[in-house]
């Protein structure tokens, strides 16, 4: 294509790698395509969501993280998404005085799994270092360091609390939470605490023809998006077969970590 060139874009987020492949530059008039209406600009922002999440999700869930659902009491049902967002707020207050760090991310839903609208409740997935799940006939109690059940703490309603499932691709629990997200002009469907891992940019590569990406033998492929013939571009996301120590001494660099890990970039840069 005239004008310009191809940039394939590598970007790590924990042990997930995601691929994506774009013109640059100049570009020549498209035909509007059927599905380019304010209903597909709203699944493309969904999908960009989910994205910007998992790569959250992938560099900083650990094994004693856990998931929380806060729900209301019919004395304390917020009227409002803001409503309902402040009360987190102040729950989240309360938990750092108690010095339960709680680093993470949460949202504010007003859906269920299906789409469904429902009544406001919250979901947090979170560092549990200071928490524990103690495991009632019923129910799982959470329980902060002092003591206390984390419902107390919150005051407002139940809380449920399970251990994060394990995976290495966590996109499919970000979507679970996306697709629950109160919607409000103007601004992000989920929340994260400051100071978390960010995606890192490995590589950004210039091309001079289009192509389909290209996936790493023995990789587990999460995703492969379609390849627009038009433009040559192209996502897929991958989790790469695991190197060998010999193979890491062998090209002198930890593919993950080493010298040509570039500079972290936030969500809105990605």
């Amino acid at each position: 294509m005239e004008g310009g060139y191809w940039v394939i874009r590598t970007l790590v987020s924990g042990k997930v790698v995601e691929r994506s492949k774009f013109f640059a530059g100049k570009r020549r008039p498209r035909t509007r395509k059927k599905g380019s209406t304010s209903l597909a600009q709203k699944d493309r922002n969904m999908n960009t969501a989910v994205r910007q999440l998992a790569r959250g999700l992938n560099c900083n869930v650990e094994e004693s993280w856990i998931f929380l659902t806060l729900t209301y009491d019919e004395e304390h049902l917020p009227q409002t998404v803001e409503e309902a967002r402040k009360a987190l707020t102040l729950f989240i207050r309360r938990l750092r005085r108690r010095c339960v760090e709680a680093k993470g991310f949460w949202i504010t839903a007003d859906k269920s799994k299906t789409g469904t609208q429902t009544r406001l409740h919250h979901h947090m997935v979170i560092d549990g270092s200071s928490i524990g799940i103690q495991q009632t006939t019923d129910k799982s109690v959470a329980v902060i360091e002092d003591g206390d059940a984390l419902q107390d703490v919150w005051g407002n309603g139940f809380v449920y609390a399970e251990p994060v499932e394990d995976q290495i691709d966590r996109t499919p629990l970000a979507a679970y939470l996306v697709r629950q997200a109160a919607d409000e002009p103007g601004k992000k469907k989920w929340r994260a605490s400051l100071g978390l891992k960010k995606p890192v940019v490995k590589s950004e590569e210039i091309v001079d023809r289009a192509g389909e990406l290209h996936i790493p033998p023995g990789a587990e492929v999460s995703e492969i998006g379609h390849y627009d013939e038009e433009t040559g571009s192209q996502y897929v996301r991958y989790i790469p077969a695991e190197k060998t120590q010999v193979e890491r001494e062998y090209i002198g660099f930890d593919w993950l970590n080493g010298p040509y890990a570039r500079e972290m970039l936030d969500d809105e840069e990605l």
